[in-house]
């Protein structure tokens, strides 16, 4: 996610460690940004093939 967020404008990113949202998935991570922490939105990440598409959903590059 460090290495992508270089190519976007605006502000970095910045990891936080929390417990698991009372998701807790097996064999998996829940992902979130301050955005769609406050729409209640999350993204389970099962490997790391994923994080290009959620780092795509949680920093799009439209916005301001």
């Amino acid at each position: 996610m460090k290495s992508l967020r270089d190519a976007q404008p605006g502000r970095r990113p910045r990891l936080v460690m929390t417990a698991c949202f009372g998701i807790c998935p097996k064999r998996a991570v829940v992902v979130a940004s301050g955005t769609t922490l406050h729409r209640g939105e999350y993204i389970l990440l099962a490997d790391a093939g994923q994080v290009v598409d959620a780092v795509a959903l949680l920093m799009p590059a439209d916005r301001p």
